[in-house]
């Protein structure tokens, strides 16, 4: 109840930059990938083919950078805050680095 409280001051819609933002209010910065975007432009392929399949247009990576010193959520409170504001059709993949 207190992590979900902190966050009901973030309003937006489920894009990349209400992601980034909730990433900021966690303590950590986040940079979110999502693979629907990719289309293929060259080879084999016809021009606006998907790259990934209709499989990967439902997953979105969110790349998490080490957090500055202070005040930061752990990795679990972090991946509960963004899983709980993102789509139940959506699955997230977390990369640390």
């Amino acid at each position: 109840v207190a992590i979900t409280s902190k966050f009901t001051g973030i309003r937006g819609g489920q894009n990349v930059a209400f992601f980034e933002r909730l990433g900021l209010s966690c303590g950590y910065v986040v940079t979110i990938s999502r693979y629907q975007e990719q289309i293929l432009r060259c080879g084999r392929a016809r021009s606006g083919d998907r790259a990934n399949g209709d499989l990967w247009a439902y997953v979105m990576l969110v790349t998490v950078n080490d957090p500055p010193p202070g005040e930061a959520l752990t990795h679990a409170e972090l991946e509960a805050v963004i899983r709980k504001h993102t789509h139940s059709h959506i699955r997230v993949v977390f990369e640390y680095v």
